[in-house]
């Protein structure tokens, strides 16, 4: 289509991170303008940096995705994950995890998660509600399926575990999770195996960054907002 006429080259491009621009390419030229700006959360982390921490104990975050009921599920062929069994091998593997660590498992809700409000699927533990970027902060590491709430713990270098169960398997498949285990190096993890590794994850640093200035911003954009970036690129066009 670009070869034919029908497409054109950007005349300007908002990028985040290097792999943007490279996943673009095609439609960026030398002339292309390009304007940098950083990812989402890793804006409001830096407000969240300014607060208190959730607490001054050490604890671990489980990462929830509403997984048995996801309304996105709903839209699939495969329906919902079955919730008894769901829960149950969750709670197991927490209750593992914290009897050999002695730290509890707080868990960072969902923003779907309107059923956490009537009854607590955890077994009692702790579920907070527009708290994941606190929880993520002050936390000893994190397990979770797939969230993009672990970008607050990237820029951390925190240890994450990745986890999936027999039934996440057999519906939908785990590409994008082994894609992000792999990338980070920290195996992924059936829950439902009996001999299912609670080890704390290995963090790489270097990979880590890797991850940052692919993804999320690169180093000249630290510190900064995404508004004032594009308001200063803006006021430069002439």
């Amino acid at each position: 289509m670009r070869k034919i006429g029908y497409l054109k080259d950007f005349d300007y491009a908002v990028t985040q991170g290097v792999h943007s621009i490279n996943s673009a390419s095609q439609l960026i030229s030398d002339k292309t303008q390009k304007i940098t700006i950083v990812d989402y959360d890793i804006e409001h982390f830096n407000k969240v940096d300014k607060m208190e921490r959730y607490n001054d104990r050490k604890y671990i975050v489980f990462i929830d995705a509403y997984m048995p009921f996801h309304p996105d599920f709903e839209l699939t062929a495969s329906g919902h994950i079955d919730p008894e069994q769901y829960f149950k091998s969750v709670n197991n593997y927490l209750k593992r995890v914290e009897d050999k660590y002695g730290l509890p498992v707080v868990i960072a809700a969902h923003p779907s998660a309107q059923k956490y409000h009537e009854h607590n699927y955890f077994d009692g533990r702790p579920v907070l509600f527009g708290k994941t970027a606190e929880l993520c902060k002050g936390c000893a590491w994190a397990i979770n399926h797939l969230s993009t709430a672990i970008t607050f713990l990237i820029i951390q270098h925190k240890p994450i575990k990745f986890i999936t169960t027999d039934e996440v398997v057999n519906k939908y498949g785990i590409a994008a999770e082994l894609s992000y285990s792999s990338f980070f190096q920290s195996p992924l993890v059936n829950i439902d195996a009996e001999d299912a590794d609670i080890s704390v994850p290995v963090v790489f640093d270097s990979v880590y960054d890797e991850f940052i200035d692919k993804y999320l911003y690169t180093k000249d954009e630290i510190g900064k907002a995404s508004a004032d970036l594009l308001s200063e690129a803006l006021l430069k066009i002439k």
